[in-house]
């Protein structure tokens, strides 16, 4: 099972300072985009404000990403990962989706 998931990177030992490159781990999650909205303007899901259509509601989302980028604290990342992957990037022993 794949998982996506949007990942503030302040706090993870993984990414945070690291670049693209090194932030990957094969077989359990890899960057596939960055999120360049401000923080003050994300919302928690990615998904447009309510009732908007308008380009600038919707996230920035980075799918080119230079593997030498350095990951800042402030960045949000879209991840690709295996729930045993996402569970040791966020620390948690455990992902729970829907059916298990």
């Amino acid at each position: 099972m794949l998982l996506f998931a949007a990942v503030e990177v302040a706090g993870h030992s993984a990414l945070e300072g690291r670049t693209i490159a090194e932030s990957v781990r094969p077989g359990a999650w890899r960057v596939i985009a960055l999120d360049t909205t401000s923080p003050d303007d994300r919302r928690p899901d990615l998904a447009m404000a309510p009732g908007g259509d308008d380009a600038a509601q919707q996230p920035a989302l980075v799918w080119d990403l230079h593997p030498g980028y350095v990951l800042k604290p402030q960045d949000r990342l879209v991840l690709a990962a295996t729930r045993r992957g996402l569970a040791e990037l966020l620390g948690r022993g455990r992902v729970r989706t829907s059916g298990s």
